[in-house]
């Protein structure tokens, strides 16, 4: 199965596979919503904060939906032209 990790919540694999953890793209990064801003949310709408515990929940269901995990980061950023970080 090739998903995205929210995809994963509730479900039971024997592996997992995890690619390109790659610095500053995962987590994504949660940005404002241009349409609707969190400074103009009503009370009780979800705003940033909500969005960035739901990409944590989604992450760490994802590793509890398999027994064996496999997490693969790139060895170099192409563009940046130097070594990436785990």
């Amino acid at each position: 199965m090739v998903a995205p990790l929210g995809a994963l919540v509730g479900t039971d694999h024997e592996r997992l596979f995890v690619l390109g953890l790659r610095e500053g793209a995962f987590p994504p990064a949660v940005r404002d919503d241009p349409l609707l801003p969190d400074r103009d949310r009503p009370d009780g709408m979800p705003g940033r904060s909500a969005r960035a515990s739901r990409e944590r929940t989604d992450w760490l269901a994802a590793l509890a939906s398999a027994r064996v995990r496999t997490l693969s980061v790139p060895r170099a950023d192409a563009r940046a032209r130097r070594g990436t970080r785990p």
